[in-house]
């Protein structure tokens, strides 16, 4: 406590050997929201130069220690002022985020989609998992934008997968990471032009992703303003799951994607939202026949669920799907093009080179920072929207 009385704040409670000052942790946060390609040992040897010290590989392991302390103690003093307002609740955050999503006028006339979201997958914040016999932080990182990885598992196996596997493609392997989960599209009787685009496109993108990772990116939900409403992590998997087996000194690929993110993330929507959420999300035209195969399906026809397809993504779709699914053409969806996600990983792309090969907890909490200060900036442009 003295040593905070005077401004500063060290890693270690009892053995002080380091003390930064609060002011430059502070700059160093505002700095990490607004730019976070910038790393913590980039930001120490800039000080080094600045003050003209030698610097030494164990400055920025004491920094990176202090900032992890000083980002628990702002949470702790948030977590205790929501406490003393009486917003713990699970879903308090998304349901008062945007006032322009939810809030409704005395006497308002009620819409056919009462709240507009978005939904997609995105690669690039990809994590490296540690080597075989390794011990990695033990640390667990909790939020309110996180759905925890065993709540999305709870839809590992809820809608049966259909591989179509062709007579050249090896048998999955018994140790193969469960080749029976379905995939986002696999509740559609028939295979779409639509589905086939889609999956194409998904396993271009991962020929050029090696089997090194264990989160191979994020899949969020936001409304159609672009506050995020919640965040999964893709663990062993894309919206794919990819697995590389040496065999005769050729990689061979074994891949599956997999519903159970969109599904959870669904889930959440109608117990946050109730009725008529209308959701955008690129291959919405499969999902719909996929949620109505799934462990959801009566919560989503009792609460009025809509799904569509993103105007930019909808033109790669087939003209008969477009009729029932762009919205465009869907009713009370206005000239919403619905392809926020798109605008939030744009700028969730500066994240990739600090997250590459940090530790889960810190993965998470560098996410979490700058998912609040994203939120913040969104909130300050809702004047900039016409009604």
């Amino acid at each position: 406590m003295n040593l905070l009385r005077q401004g500063c704040l060290s890693s270690s409670p009892s053995r002080i050997s380091w003390a930064i000052s609060l002011r430059t942790l502070e700059l160093y946060r505002w700095l990490r929201v607004r730019q976070p390609r910038v790393s913590i040992q980039a930001w120490v040897r800039s000080i080094c130069d600045y003050h003209n010290i030698t610097y030494q590989r164990s400055y920025w392991q004491h920094f990176s220690d202090t900032f992890d302390v000083y980002l628990k103690i702002r949470r702790g003093v948030e977590l205790r002022v929501r406490e003393s307002l009486g917003r713990l609740d699970h879903h308090w955050r998304v349901k008062n985020s945007c006032p322009c999503c939810q809030n409704q006028l005395p006497g308002e006339a009620p819409l056919q989609v009462s709240v507009m979201g978005v939904l997609d997958g995105n690669q690039s914040l990809k994590r490296v998992r540690l080597r075989e016999g390794a011990v990695g932080d033990p640390h667990e990182f909790t939020s309110d934008y996180y759905i925890p990885e065993d709540r999305v598992d709870v839809f590992k196996h809820d809608v049966k997968s259909r591989q179509q596997i062709s007579s050249k493609t090896p048998e999955p392997q018994a140790w193969s990471k469960d080749p029976e989960e379905a995939t986002p599209a696999d509740g559609a009787d028939e295979q779409t032009t639509c589905t086939e685009r889609w999956k194409a496109a998904q396993s271009d993108n991962l020929k050029r992703m090696w089997a090194i990772y264990r989160e191979t990116g994020i899949f969020l939900s936001a409304c159609r303003h672009g506050l995020i409403w919640w965040i999964c992590d893709m663990v062993l998997s894309g919206e794919l799951y990819v697995q590389f087996v040496a065999q005769r000194m050729i990689l061979q690929l074994i891949e599956t994607l997999r519903a159970k993110y969109p599904l959870a993330i669904v889930n959440e929507a109608l117990d946050a939202f109730g009725d008529k959420v209308g959701l955008g999300y690129d291959i919405g035209c499969s999902f719909t026949e996929t949620i109505a195969k799934s462990s959801i399906s009566e919560k989503a026809k009792a609460k009025g669920l809509r799904l569509v397809v993103p105007a930019f993504h909808g033109y790669a779709h087939k003209r008969l799907c477009q009729l029932s699914f762009h919205p465009l053409y869907a009713g009370g969806f206005g000239i919403e093009d619905l392809e926020t996600a798109e605008r939030i990983f744009s700028s969730f792309n500066g994240l990739a080179n600090v997250t590459r090969y940090a530790s889960r907890f810190h993965r998470h909490q560098s996410i979490d920072l700058y998912a609040q200060q994203h939120d913040d900036d969104k909130y300050q442009e809702l004047c900039m929207y016409s009604p």
